[in-house]
């Protein structure tokens, strides 16, 4: 069983297409989503998505968005301002990347305790893919 699901940005459709998972971080922690899930609404700042379907996983990083589950339709929209591939982020997009998460890091009283936490680690992590 699967639920259909879109990522969409002003830009572009970043997927379209069934879904078995889909594991993401909104503004309040890490979950997941299942066919069936209670229909829902969430604000994302930055996250990692993962969409798992038929032994097929494809990853991208959201920017500025929410996601919004309804449970009747069996489906789910995630709606962004930027959302990439992890395959296709490139250097540019990586310092691109690295300086949004300064900016945000720069005003820590905006911020959660897991968006800080979570923020701090992509920055260790964007860091070391930059060589910096």
């Amino acid at each position: 069983m699967s639920f259909h699901l879109l990522i969409q940005t002003p830009e572009r459709e970043a997927y379209k297409g069934d879904a078995d998972i889909l594991t993401l971080s909104n503004d309040t922690g890490e979950m997941q989503v299942f066919p069936g899930h209670a229909s829902m609404l969430g604000s994302i700042t930055y996250s990692a998505v993962k969409v798992d379907h038929a032994q097929h996983e494809e990853a991208f990083v959201l920017r500025q968005g929410f996601v919004f589950v309804d449970q009747e339709k069996n489906e789910v929209k995630v709606l962004g301002l930027s959302c990439e591939k992890t395959a296709d982020l490139d250097m540019v997009s990586a310092k691109e990347y690295l300086d949004f998460i300064l900016s945000k890091l720069d005003k820590p009283d905006e911020l959660n305790e897991y968006q800080l936490k979570f923020l701090e680690g992509q920055k260790l992590a964007v860091e070391k893919q930059l060589g910096s």
